[in-house]
């Protein structure tokens, strides 16, 4: 069962949402400090959409206790890395709010559609935006 939950996290790491803030989180950069309380807290949400979509995945309430915690400890792992690349950019608040509206957009899809790379309209304006901000 652990080959199986390292599979799911290759697959959703190579197909969705993990490479989808990846680059967005690398695409927005700096004008003021600190992300707003708005953000910090949809990505809390964004990390439980992950969670919850992994151990979806992997059979849900049938998922055995190791299987669990690895799942729980890989996606800790991405949203500590989510959050600090976050915080240590400063946004615009245009941006923060355009990254906010993104984040809400993806904790809205289903499982399904947020682990196979759904761009929503949301995100993809935050790219735009971004991209006109380099």
């Amino acid at each position: 069962m652990k080959k199986e939950a390292n599979n799911w996290m290759e697959s959703f790491t190579r197909n969705g949402a993990v490479a989808t803030m990846g680059l967005l989180l690398f695409v927005c950069f700096s004008v003021q400090s600190a992300i707003s309380p708005d953000l910090d807290n949809q990505i809390s949400v964004l990390c439980d959409k992950m969670q919850s979509c992994a151990l979806e995945s992997l059979g849900g309430e049938n998922v055995d206790t190791a299987n669990s915690a690895f799942v729980e400890k890989m996606i800790g792992a991405a949203c500590r890395q989510i959050r600090g690349e976050f915080d240590v950019m400063s946004l615009s608040n245009k941006v923060d709010t355009a990254a906010t509206a993104c984040l809400k957009s993806m904790t809205a899809l289903s499982c399904q559609a947020f682990e196979s790379d759904v761009e929503t309209p949301e995100c993809s304006a935050l790219a735009k935006m971004t991209q006109n901000s380099l």
